[in-house]
């Protein structure tokens, strides 16, 4: 741009002039002063700003909405997160459980009273993926007691998203596929089984199913039909707020556990089947002759 340094020098001489506007005015010496004050003035407010003295002793939740304030207080118990956290990761496991069972929590096997599976990563000193053993079955003939023998001579690897028992998704997805399992020769069972056989750990996703949900909407139902009926004898008060008030202490004086017995007794053990509810309240039904043979005939 510039041939020599001669050019150079014209060309900020002229920039100089220019910027401080020395042939703009006659009094040029003021002009420079004035604008070195507002350069300097702009670069010490530039890293130093004020401190608003009635700002520094606000408080935001002075102003916070009722929320706010319930969630800052919440955030303060570390039991209380640790517990939300453990709680959301239960209903998410819940969403999912036919995928996370290995099997199905209702199906009998040979493992009867089978100690949960211990995983390995090293055979013969070398280390390996995730891997199980066989566990050969042995009778006691003194005590007829059932052994299980570990046969260390072939690992079986943990596989995942393998196909097993079909299912229904939120009761409307049908679907085989499980996040882990292993050869058919073998079974992963990480909670033991029990006096049938079952998958402890598969039954456990259940029982965990049923808990969970019935709790939700149970508090779900309580709370509609309670905004519904308390809004209703509010609103109109006098001969019905006094029968409702009377229908719910009659509900009161009812023994709650004689009230789920009956309630157990009437609700049929294949209700719910075949539609979305049914994801987390279905059970099949158990044939008694059946289960009462089998637990007579099996060793202790």
């Amino acid at each position: 741009m510039f041939n020599d340094s001669e050019q150079l020098n014209n060309y900020w001489v002229a920039y100089i002039r220019y910027y401080f506007g020395i042939n703009r005015s006659k009094n040029s010496i003021k002009l420079i002063l004035n604008r070195l004050r507002i350069s300097g003035v702009k670069f010490v407010t530039r890293f130093h700003k004020r401190k608003n003295p009635v700002a520094a002793n606000f408080n935001s939740l002075y102003a916070a909405s009722q929320w706010t304030l319930i969630w800052a207080k919440f955030k303060d118990h570390k039991l209380a997160l640790a517990g939300l956290f453990i709680l959301a990761l239960l209903y998410f496991s819940i969403l999912f459980a036919p995928i996370l069972k290995p099997y199905d929590p209702w199906e009998d096997s040979k493992y009867i009273y089978s100690p949960p599976t211990k995983i390995h990563i090293f055979h013969n000193g070398k280390i390996h993926r995730p891997f199980v053993y066989k566990q050969n079955i042995l009778i006691n003939t003194g005590t007829f007691e059932r052994l299980f023998e570990t046969d260390y001579s072939k690992p079986y690897p943990i596989l995942f998203f393998v196909k097993g028992f079909e299912y229904k998704w939120l009761g409307l997805i049908n679907g085989n596929l499980h996040l882990f399992g292993t050869n058919k020769e073998v079974s992963i069972n990480l909670m033991g089984t029990d006096i049938l056989g079952r998958d402890c750990f598969s039954r456990n996703i259940s029982g965990l199913q049923i808990s969970l949900t019935v709790g939700l909407f149970g508090v779900l139902i309580t709370f509609i039909l309670g905004c519904i009926i308390g809004g209703l004898a509010g609103y109109y008060g006098g001969v019905i707020d006094n029968i409702v008030q009377r229908i719910v202490e009659f509900i009161s004086c009812i023994p709650t556990i004689p009230m789920w017995m009956a309630l157990g007794a009437v609700i049929p053990q294949d209700w719910g089947k075949g539609s979305a509810p049914g994801m987390f309240f279905q059970r099949p039904p158990l044939d008694r002759n059946q289960t009462v043979s089998t637990s007579c005939c099996s060793p202790p």
